[in-house]
């Protein structure tokens, strides 16, 4: 019996060729001198060793990582900050709960400690840009419409918030480089501010870029850069909305700004440069510096306001800041709302009754610092910020007697009087910080209009007001997409002012609601913007108590009042 075909499967070379190991394949034996695979593709089958190891003249991974370029070649090389790993000596990581091997040494602060946790530095940020986030390939504007809000921002809005250097901030492609949230929060408060023709659309899109693809990736893609977290405190000084209401979300935006701030060691006094002369070097230390001063002053009007503890202290530049070749008009106003904060603390911490009122302290920082005339953010409100200065001094001793009341209605009054007077342009682009002072001041004096004070006083001030009530509402809704707090606020005012006369006239105020509201309250749809008022946060807590110790026939308990911004 002749035996069968075999079965036997072909047998595998030891040693495979350089085509099938080059295609990733089983190199099977052939019939001759090429392999199985090589003959059914008619392939030339060469059989060579390995090669083992590095190739001759090539580098390793190490000298190969060396030449590739820097991460941002176009700033200039900037020391980075120390960790534990290259400085033992600073002792071990702060660990992440209580009673670690590095709180028993006690080496350091724990400020030092922690910062030694930080994985990241300013110089070696994450910046939230590339093609899906930036807003100019997502066609929320052209490049030369950014173009033109970038000069609009720079030239009308940016002394407000001072936290920005133009001459870094104002190239649209050095942000567009570092952060898409940054660059769509500049154009969308440009744009609304702005009256050209597609002014409305590009704020409508920017607003939605903003909350659905540029503020959600900074969150979940932790995203870190001193540009990321000027975004937010750009974020939380302008994007509230009168119509939304939710101002008060700044408190949260500030938040995570400061933890942002932390992780990449902003708390940390900067390094000089090597080269003294690299401008370029200078103004990114500076604009960081900026950033953390900004975000302390901040804290500190959130905490007094809101009754908040406060997260940072305020530690004021050196005098020397003040006299470089790059110093900001608005570094000058930063220093000088520092100073002003601790002041205030200060005199604050005192026995109430021990006060001399006005305060000299105030008194004298005004004279220091207010310059009109300059176009910076202190010589067009210095005089404002001296007077609600005093009349949070005056709160602790509100209580006390009529005396302290007429005070503090002068203060009100000398506030709103020089409010009155700001050019249209101030009113229409100061942000709301400024309307918060303004409104607290008018508040004071409706509720203090029975407390002996002068009449002709108070007859002064209502005629004010009532100058002054339209050129709120304008700036408020000028452009008319522009949806601004000081709409709201008008609003508030021209029910107070209704009231007024209600009251002189010796009728009866009952329900203010039942009070028919001006003209201009009525194009508000009014009813929609008191809905608003129970969330809202409240006064300072010494008047909001002597407020509801004596209550007030207008209906003024400071329970709409919003929280001043910084």
């Amino acid at each position: 019996m002749e035996a069968g075909p075999s079965t036997k499967p072909p047998s595998v070379n030891k040693l495979a060729c350089t085509s099938c190991r080059t295609r990733k394949v089983r190199c099977l034996e052939g019939d001759g001198e090429r392999c199985s695979q090589c003959c059914k593709h008619d392939l030339v089958c060469r059989y060579e060793a390995h090669k083992r190891g590095r190739p001759l003249g090539s580098k390793t991974k190490a000298a190969k990582v060396k030449q590739l370029p820097p991460r941002t070649p176009q700033e200039p090389s900037l020391p980075l900050e120390p960790n534990h790993e290259l400085q033992p000596e600073l002792g071990a990581p702060l660990a992440l709960f209580g009673g670690s091997a590095s709180a028993e040494q006690g080496q350091g602060t724990t400020g030092d400690r922690l910062y030694r946790y930080q994985p990241q530095s300013i110089f070696a940020p994450r910046y939230d840009n590339g093609l899906l986030l930036d807003p100019l390939t997502s066609g929320v504007c052209s490049v030369e419409e950014a173009k033109h809000l970038f000069n609009f921002f720079f030239a009308h809005l940016h002394s407000y918030g001072g936290f920005l250097d133009a001459e870094l901030h104002g190239d649209v492609e050095f942000i567009r480089a570092r952060s898409s949230l940054l660059l769509t929060a500049v154009l969308m408060i440009s744009a609304r501010h702005d009256h050209s023709p597609s002014s409305q659309a590009i704020a409508e899109r920017a607003d939605a870029h903003i909350s659905k693809v540029c503020w959600p990736a900074v969150l979940l893609e932790n995203y870190r850069s001193v540009q990321a977290l000027q975004a937010c405190m750009l974020l939380a000084t302008w994007r509230a909305s009168g119509s939304r209401g939710d101002e008060d979300s700044g408190w949260a935006l500030f938040g995570h700004a400061l933890r942002m701030a932390v992780e990449i060691g902003l708390q940390r006094p900067l390094r000089k440069l090597h080269d003294e002369s690299n401008e370029a070097g200078e103004r990114l230390v500076r604009d960081a510096q900026r950033a953390w001063s900004t975000l302390a002053l901040a804290d500190a009007s959130w905490s007094a306001q809101t009754g908040r503890p406060p997260l940072l202290p305020l530690e004021q530049q050196p005098p020397e800041w003040l006299q470089s070749q790059i110093t900001t008009p608005e570094d000058r106003s930063i220093v000088a709302l520092i100073e002003y904060r601790r002041i205030l603390k200060s005199l604050r911490s005192q026995n109430a009754d021990a006060l001399e009122l006005p305060a000299k302290e105030l008194l004298d920082w005004q004279e220091k610092w207010y310059r009109p005339g300059n176009g910076a953010r202190m010589s067009e409100l210095g005089n404002i910020y001296s007077s609600y200065g005093q009349l949070l001094l005056l709160g602790a001793r509100l209580s006390s007697g009529y005396g302290v009341a007429s005070v503090a209605f002068k203060e009100a009054a000398s506030l709103i009087d020089a409010a009155a007077v700001l050019p249209t342009e101030v009113l229409h682009h100061a942000h709301d910080n400024f309307y918060t002072m303004l409104m607290y001041s008018i508040q004071i004096v409706f509720h203090l209009r029975d407390k002996s004070i002068d009449p002709s006083a108070i007859t002064h001030t209502i005629t004010t007001l009532h100058a002054l009530q339209p050129l709120m509402s304008s700036a408020g809704s000028t452009p008319p997409h522009k949806d601004g707090l000081a709409h709201l606020y008008a609003a508030r005012l021209a029910k107070l002012l209704n009231a007024w006369e209600v009251e002189r006239s010796g009728g009866e105020v009952g329900d203010l609601l039942t009070v028919q509201p001006s003209n201009a309250v009525q194009q508000t749809g009014y009813d929609d913007l008191m809905t608003m008022g129970s969330d809202f946060l409240s006064l300072d807590s010494t008047y909001l108590s002597f407020f509801e110790q004596q209550p007030d026939v207008l209906g003024f308990d400071g329970n709409w009042m919003p929280t001043m911004q910084w």
